[in-house]
């Protein structure tokens, strides 16, 4: 069953405010929010498309290292650590 949530984007600095529409964990639809009192109901393409963004087979959801040519998986644990070790 489709959910309106409001909320704002993230893409930049203006964070305008955007009315999301989900069904499941699928976003539907996002649009500007006409109540938001600094962008009222604006909102620009990159923040119209934040349901293509979320659901992107590309999009990275877990810490990746490049090894060689190749990307692999890390643990939140090994990554600290590493960020940890160069800021020492």
């Amino acid at each position: 069953m489709p959910e309106e949530m409001r909320g704002f984007c993230r893409f930049c600095i203006a964070l305008c405010g955007i009315q999301v529409v989900t069904d499941g964990d699928r976003v539907v639809s996002v649009k500007g929010d006409p109540n938001h009192p600094a962008s009222r109901g604006y909102t620009c393409a990159k923040g119209r498309s934040l349901g293509r963004w979320h659901h992107h087979p590309n999009r990275v959801l877990r810490p990746r290292v490049r090894e060689g040519g190749e990307w692999r998986d890390l643990s939140w644990r090994d990554v600290l650590a590493d960020v940890a070790g160069v800021m020492q």
